[in-house]
């Protein structure tokens, strides 16, 4: 398992590349909960520090997060660790073959 940064998956060779070596798993989370989460760290992080300038960058790349195998959404009242089994254990009875059939659901 590798965790990539945000920009990562904009980039079409990365894409290529990350969905050929292996199952490809977008976290999705609404920006206000990401934000909340950032919370006072967000002078230390530089694409945080202007918030509309920030929402906008999120917004741009959605569409290339889309492009995961597999979306875990992730929310502030369910643990994601429950998420995170949900997912591990559909993708694990998955064989090789069927995990692109596996993918693009939503757990």
């Amino acid at each position: 398992m590798i965790a990539t940064g945000g920009g990562t998956f904009t980039f079409e060779e990365n894409i290529q590349f990350i969905q050929s070596e292996g199952l490809s798993v977008y976290l999705s989370a609404p920006y206000a909960l990401l934000r909340s989460r950032i919370g006072d760290k967000a002078a230390e992080r530089p694409l945080f520090r202007d918030d509309l300038a920030t929402h906008e960058l999120y917004t741009s790349r959605i569409r290339y997060y889309r492009m995961s195998d597999v979306t875990l959404e992730i929310r502030k009242k369910r643990r994601p660790q429950r998420s995170w089994s949900a997912c591990c254990s559909n993708c694990r009875k998955a064989s090789s073959t069927q995990r692109k059939k596996v993918a693009r659901r939503t757990w």
